[in-house]
Protein backbone atom coordinates (compact mmCIF):
# COMPACT_ATOMS: atom_id res chain seq x y z
CA UNK A 1 0.00 0.00 0.00
CA UNK A 2 2.75 2.44 0.87
CA UNK A 3 4.60 1.69 -2.37
CA UNK A 4 1.43 2.65 -4.25
CA UNK A 5 0.97 5.77 -2.13
CA UNK A 6 4.56 6.97 -2.67
CA UNK A 7 4.66 6.25 -6.42
CA UNK A 8 1.36 8.05 -7.05
CA UNK A 9 2.54 10.96 -4.90
CA UNK A 10 5.78 11.20 -6.83
CA UNK A 11 3.92 11.05 -10.16
CA UNK A 12 1.34 13.69 -9.19
CA UNK A 13 3.87 16.20 -7.88
CA UNK A 14 6.27 15.61 -10.78
CA UNK A 15 3.44 16.52 -13.14
CA UNK A 16 2.42 19.46 -10.93
CA UNK A 17 5.94 20.90 -11.25
CA UNK A 18 5.23 21.57 -14.94
CA UNK A 19 2.48 24.00 -13.89
CA UNK A 20 4.38 25.90 -11.18
CA UNK A 21 3.58 29.61 -11.46
CA UNK A 22 6.49 31.05 -9.48
CA UNK A 23 9.65 30.18 -7.58
CA UNK A 24 7.82 29.40 -4.34
CA UNK A 25 5.36 26.96 -5.92
CA UNK A 26 8.17 25.28 -7.88
CA UNK A 27 10.16 24.68 -4.70
CA UNK A 28 7.06 23.47 -2.85
CA UNK A 29 6.03 20.84 -5.40
CA UNK A 30 9.62 19.70 -5.89
CA UNK A 31 10.00 19.34 -2.13
CA UNK A 32 6.96 17.05 -2.08
CA UNK A 33 8.19 15.18 -5.17
CA UNK A 34 11.43 14.37 -3.39
CA UNK A 35 9.71 13.38 -0.14
CA UNK A 36 7.67 10.78 -2.01
CA UNK A 37 10.64 9.82 -4.21
CA UNK A 38 13.03 9.26 -1.31
CA UNK A 39 10.42 7.19 0.54
CA UNK A 40 9.80 5.21 -2.63
CA UNK A 41 13.48 4.40 -3.09
CA UNK A 42 13.88 3.36 0.55
CA UNK A 43 10.86 1.03 0.33
CA UNK A 44 12.22 -0.60 -2.84
CA UNK A 45 15.32 -1.63 -0.90
CA UNK A 46 13.05 -3.10 1.80
CA UNK A 47 11.09 -5.18 -0.72
CA UNK A 48 14.29 -6.52 -2.29
CA UNK A 49 15.72 -7.40 1.13
CA UNK A 50 12.58 -9.31 2.09
CA UNK A 51 11.89 -11.08 -1.22
CA UNK A 52 15.27 -11.94 -2.74
CA UNK A 53 17.23 -15.03 -1.69
CA UNK A 54 20.12 -14.49 0.72
CA UNK A 55 22.73 -15.46 -1.89
CA UNK A 56 21.58 -12.74 -4.34
CA UNK A 57 20.57 -9.71 -2.24
CA UNK A 58 23.74 -7.76 -2.99
CA UNK A 59 23.36 -8.36 -6.72
CA UNK A 60 19.66 -7.38 -6.63
CA UNK A 61 20.32 -4.13 -4.73
CA UNK A 62 23.13 -3.10 -7.06
CA UNK A 63 21.07 -3.94 -10.15
CA UNK A 64 18.17 -1.84 -8.88
CA UNK A 65 20.39 1.16 -8.21
CA UNK A 66 21.95 0.73 -11.68
CA UNK A 67 18.49 1.05 -13.25
CA UNK A 68 17.81 4.02 -10.96
CA UNK A 69 20.80 5.94 -12.33
CA UNK A 70 20.13 4.73 -15.88
CA UNK A 71 16.83 6.58 -15.60
CA UNK A 72 18.72 9.67 -14.47
CA UNK A 73 20.95 9.31 -17.53
CA UNK A 74 17.92 9.10 -19.82
CA UNK A 75 16.54 12.23 -18.20
CA UNK A 76 19.83 13.99 -18.88
CA UNK A 77 19.48 12.95 -22.52
CA UNK A 78 15.99 14.45 -22.71
CA UNK A 79 17.33 17.63 -21.10
CA UNK A 80 19.64 18.07 -24.09
CA UNK A 81 16.54 18.82 -26.16
CA UNK A 82 15.03 21.23 -23.64
CA UNK A 83 15.14 24.18 -26.04
CA UNK A 84 13.33 22.20 -28.73
CA UNK A 85 10.46 20.94 -26.55
CA UNK A 86 7.16 22.84 -26.46
CA UNK A 87 6.99 24.54 -23.09
CA UNK A 88 10.74 24.21 -22.52
CA UNK A 89 11.67 22.93 -19.07
CA UNK A 90 8.00 22.37 -18.17
CA UNK A 91 7.80 19.64 -20.81
CA UNK A 92 10.53 17.72 -18.98
CA UNK A 93 8.26 17.23 -15.96
CA UNK A 94 5.30 16.19 -18.09
CA UNK A 95 7.47 13.63 -19.90
CA UNK A 96 8.99 12.50 -16.60
CA UNK A 97 5.62 11.92 -14.96
CA UNK A 98 4.35 9.55 -17.68
CA UNK A 99 6.52 6.50 -16.84
CA UNK A 100 5.93 7.07 -13.12
CA UNK A 101 2.16 6.91 -13.62
CA UNK A 102 2.69 3.79 -15.75
CA UNK A 103 4.70 2.10 -12.99
CA UNK A 104 2.02 3.08 -10.47
CA UNK A 105 -0.64 1.46 -12.66
CA UNK A 106 1.38 -1.73 -13.17
CA UNK A 107 2.22 -1.96 -9.48
CA UNK A 108 -1.41 -2.36 -8.38
CA UNK A 109 -1.06 -6.14 -8.64
CA UNK A 110 2.18 -6.29 -6.64
CA UNK A 111 1.73 -8.68 -3.69
CA UNK A 112 2.75 -7.83 -0.14
CA UNK A 113 6.08 -9.33 0.96
CA UNK A 114 5.76 -12.73 2.61
CA UNK A 115 7.72 -11.60 5.64
CA UNK A 116 5.36 -8.67 6.22
CA UNK A 117 2.33 -10.96 5.88
CA UNK A 118 3.86 -13.40 8.34
CA UNK A 119 4.52 -10.56 10.78
CA UNK A 120 0.92 -9.34 10.46
CA UNK A 121 -0.43 -12.82 11.12
CA UNK A 122 1.67 -13.06 14.28
CA UNK A 123 -0.37 -10.23 15.82
CA UNK A 124 2.58 -7.93 16.39
CA UNK A 125 1.52 -4.70 18.06
CA UNK A 126 1.86 -1.50 16.10
CA UNK A 127 2.68 1.40 18.36
CA UNK A 128 3.65 5.01 17.80
CA UNK A 129 6.70 6.05 15.83
CA UNK A 130 8.37 7.23 19.04
CA UNK A 131 7.64 3.89 20.71
CA UNK A 132 9.04 2.04 17.71
CA UNK A 133 12.25 4.07 17.80
CA UNK A 134 12.60 3.38 21.53
CA UNK A 135 12.22 -0.34 20.90
CA UNK A 136 14.87 -0.23 18.17
CA UNK A 137 17.26 1.70 20.43
CA UNK A 138 16.70 -0.76 23.26
CA UNK A 139 17.03 -3.99 21.26
CA UNK A 140 19.63 -3.09 18.60
CA UNK A 141 21.50 0.00 19.87
CA UNK A 142 24.95 -0.97 18.60
CA UNK A 143 23.93 -2.15 15.14
CA UNK A 144 21.66 0.76 14.36
CA UNK A 145 24.04 3.41 15.71
CA UNK A 146 26.94 1.91 13.77
CA UNK A 147 25.14 1.78 10.41
CA UNK A 148 23.86 5.34 10.92
CA UNK A 149 27.40 6.57 11.67
CA UNK A 150 28.64 4.82 8.51
CA UNK A 151 25.89 6.37 6.38
CA UNK A 152 26.22 9.85 7.88
CA UNK A 153 29.99 9.96 7.39
CA UNK A 154 29.68 8.72 3.81
CA UNK A 155 26.93 11.20 2.94
CA UNK A 156 28.94 14.02 4.54
CA UNK A 157 32.06 13.16 2.54
CA UNK A 158 30.54 12.33 -0.83
CA UNK A 159 27.59 14.70 -1.34
CA UNK A 160 29.60 17.86 -2.19
CA UNK A 161 31.96 15.88 -4.43
CA UNK A 162 29.19 14.29 -6.48
CA UNK A 163 27.13 17.47 -6.78
CA UNK A 164 30.03 19.72 -7.77
CA UNK A 165 32.07 17.34 -9.95
CA UNK A 166 30.62 18.50 -13.28
CA UNK A 167 30.96 22.17 -12.31
CA UNK A 168 34.57 21.61 -11.26
CA UNK A 169 35.37 19.87 -14.55
CA UNK A 170 34.13 22.92 -16.46
CA UNK A 171 35.58 25.62 -14.20
CA UNK A 172 39.01 24.12 -13.45
CA UNK A 173 39.70 21.58 -16.20
CA UNK A 174 37.93 23.81 -18.79
CA UNK A 175 35.73 21.07 -20.18
CA UNK A 176 32.88 22.18 -22.40
CA UNK A 177 29.36 20.98 -21.55
CA UNK A 178 29.59 18.63 -24.53
CA UNK A 179 32.85 17.13 -23.27
CA UNK A 180 31.31 16.66 -19.83
CA UNK A 181 28.43 14.75 -21.43
CA UNK A 182 30.91 12.56 -23.32
CA UNK A 183 32.30 11.50 -19.94
CA UNK A 184 29.02 11.28 -18.07
CA UNK A 185 27.11 9.00 -20.45
CA UNK A 186 29.64 6.29 -21.36
CA UNK A 187 31.50 6.70 -18.08
CA UNK A 188 28.27 6.42 -16.12
CA UNK A 189 27.34 3.23 -17.99
CA UNK A 190 30.73 1.73 -17.16
CA UNK A 191 30.29 2.73 -13.51
CA UNK A 192 26.84 1.18 -13.36
CA UNK A 193 28.07 -2.06 -14.91
CA UNK A 194 30.86 -2.22 -12.35
CA UNK A 195 28.33 -1.52 -9.59
CA UNK A 196 26.29 -4.59 -10.56
CA UNK A 197 29.50 -6.66 -10.57
CA UNK A 198 30.44 -5.27 -7.14
CA UNK A 199 27.03 -6.23 -5.75
CA UNK A 200 27.41 -9.77 -7.10
CA UNK A 201 30.91 -9.99 -5.63
CA UNK A 202 29.58 -8.86 -2.25
CA UNK A 203 27.32 -11.93 -2.24
CA UNK A 204 30.40 -14.12 -2.65
CA UNK A 205 33.13 -12.55 -0.53
CA UNK A 206 31.01 -10.48 1.88
CA UNK A 207 29.40 -7.07 2.22
CA UNK A 208 32.00 -5.72 4.65
CA UNK A 209 35.14 -6.04 2.50
CA UNK A 210 33.30 -4.73 -0.54
CA UNK A 211 31.75 -1.79 1.34
CA UNK A 212 35.15 -0.82 2.76
CA UNK A 213 36.81 -1.14 -0.66
CA UNK A 214 34.10 0.88 -2.44
CA UNK A 215 34.02 3.74 0.07
CA UNK A 216 37.82 3.92 -0.02
CA UNK A 217 37.76 3.95 -3.83
CA UNK A 218 35.22 6.78 -3.86
CA UNK A 219 37.23 8.85 -1.39
CA UNK A 220 40.58 8.39 -3.15
CA UNK A 221 39.17 8.97 -6.64
CA UNK A 222 37.31 12.14 -5.73
CA UNK A 223 40.36 13.42 -3.82
CA UNK A 224 42.46 13.23 -6.99
CA UNK A 225 39.63 14.51 -9.21
CA UNK A 226 39.54 17.70 -7.11
CA UNK A 227 43.34 17.94 -6.97
CA UNK A 228 44.06 19.61 -10.34
CA UNK A 229 45.31 16.27 -11.69
CA UNK A 230 46.58 15.86 -15.29
CA UNK A 231 43.73 16.28 -17.75
CA UNK A 232 43.91 12.74 -19.15
CA UNK A 233 43.23 11.28 -15.67
CA UNK A 234 39.96 13.19 -15.16
CA UNK A 235 37.67 10.69 -16.93
CA UNK A 236 39.30 7.82 -15.02
CA UNK A 237 38.89 9.47 -11.62
CA UNK A 238 35.32 10.49 -12.45
CA UNK A 239 34.30 6.94 -13.42
CA UNK A 240 36.03 5.35 -10.41
CA UNK A 241 34.67 7.98 -8.03
CA UNK A 242 31.08 7.56 -9.14
CA UNK A 243 31.45 3.76 -9.24
CA UNK A 244 32.66 3.83 -5.62
CA UNK A 245 29.76 6.10 -4.68
CA UNK A 246 27.10 3.98 -6.44
CA UNK A 247 28.38 0.72 -4.98
CA UNK A 248 29.32 2.00 -1.51
CA UNK A 249 26.01 3.75 -0.92
CA UNK A 250 24.06 0.70 -2.12
CA UNK A 251 25.96 -1.65 0.21
CA UNK A 252 25.46 0.66 3.21
CA UNK A 253 21.74 0.90 2.42
CA UNK A 254 21.60 -2.89 2.34
CA UNK A 255 23.28 -3.16 5.75
CA UNK A 256 20.59 -0.99 7.33
CA UNK A 257 17.90 -3.46 6.22
CA UNK A 258 19.67 -6.78 6.67
CA UNK A 259 20.62 -6.43 10.34
CA UNK A 260 17.20 -5.77 11.95
CA UNK A 261 13.88 -7.70 12.10
CA UNK A 262 11.02 -7.23 9.65
CA UNK A 263 8.96 -4.94 11.85
CA UNK A 264 11.89 -2.49 12.17
CA UNK A 265 13.31 -2.76 8.65
CA UNK A 266 11.56 0.13 6.88
CA UNK A 267 11.95 2.42 9.89
CA UNK A 268 15.70 1.85 10.14
CA UNK A 269 16.05 2.16 6.36
CA UNK A 270 14.23 5.48 6.40
CA UNK A 271 16.26 6.69 9.37
CA UNK A 272 19.49 5.82 7.59
CA UNK A 273 18.36 7.64 4.47
CA UNK A 274 17.21 10.78 6.30
CA UNK A 275 20.42 11.07 8.31
CA UNK A 276 22.62 10.49 5.28
CA UNK A 277 20.81 13.20 3.32
CA UNK A 278 20.95 15.54 6.32
CA UNK A 279 24.69 14.96 6.70
CA UNK A 280 25.14 15.71 2.99
CA UNK A 281 23.21 18.96 3.37
CA UNK A 282 25.38 19.96 6.34
CA UNK A 283 28.50 19.20 4.30
CA UNK A 284 27.29 21.40 1.45
CA UNK A 285 26.77 24.27 3.86
CA UNK A 286 30.24 23.74 5.32
CA UNK A 287 31.74 23.49 1.82
CA UNK A 288 30.68 27.06 1.20
CA UNK A 289 32.51 28.21 4.33
CA UNK A 290 35.62 26.20 3.43
CA UNK A 291 35.47 27.57 -0.13
CA UNK A 292 35.77 31.10 1.23
CA UNK A 293 38.56 30.15 3.62
CA UNK A 294 40.63 27.92 1.32
CA UNK A 295 39.98 29.72 -1.95
CA UNK A 296 38.36 27.01 -4.05
CA UNK A 297 36.11 24.00 -4.33
CA UNK A 298 39.04 21.59 -4.67
CA UNK A 299 40.64 22.02 -1.23
CA UNK A 300 37.22 22.46 0.42
CA UNK A 301 35.96 19.10 -0.88
CA UNK A 302 39.25 17.37 -0.08
CA UNK A 303 38.86 18.36 3.56
CA UNK A 304 35.31 17.03 3.66
CA UNK A 305 36.45 13.69 2.22
CA UNK A 306 38.39 13.17 5.47
CA UNK A 307 35.27 11.59 6.99
CA UNK A 308 35.54 8.55 4.66
CA UNK A 309 37.68 6.57 7.16
CA UNK A 310 34.87 6.93 9.72
CA UNK A 311 32.59 5.00 7.37
CA UNK A 312 35.22 2.31 6.83
CA UNK A 313 35.80 1.83 10.56
CA UNK A 314 32.07 1.73 11.29
CA UNK A 315 31.52 -0.97 8.65
CA UNK A 316 34.18 -3.10 10.37
CA UNK A 317 31.96 -3.27 13.47
CA UNK A 318 28.81 -4.35 11.60
CA UNK A 319 27.81 -8.03 11.38
CA UNK A 320 28.36 -9.74 8.02
CA UNK A 321 24.98 -10.38 6.32
CA UNK A 322 26.15 -11.91 3.03
CA UNK A 323 24.74 -15.38 2.44
CA UNK A 324 22.63 -15.32 5.62
CA UNK A 325 18.85 -15.16 5.83
CA UNK A 326 17.30 -12.10 7.39
CA UNK A 327 16.05 -14.28 10.25
CA UNK A 328 19.60 -15.48 10.95
CA UNK A 329 20.81 -11.88 11.06
CA UNK A 330 18.08 -10.52 13.33
CA UNK A 331 17.02 -13.50 15.42
CA UNK A 332 13.42 -13.27 14.10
Amino acid sequence: RLLLFTIFGQAIFTLATAFAVDHFSFVAVQFLTRVFGYAEEMLLFVVIAEEIAAKARGWANSTMIAFYFTGAGLAAGVFAAVNLLPGGWRALYVIGSIPIFLVAFLRQGLPETKRFESQSESGLKRGSILGLLKDIARQYPGRVATVIIAAAAFGFAISPATLLAQKYMQDVYHYTPGQVSLILIPGGLVGLGLTIAAGRLSDRIGRKPMAIAMTALAGISFYFLFNDSPGWTVPLFWVLGFFGWFAGDTLIAGFALEIVPTHYRATVGGLRYAIEIGAGAAALALEGVLYDGLGGHGPAIQWLLASIPITMIAVLFLPEPAGKTLEEMSGD
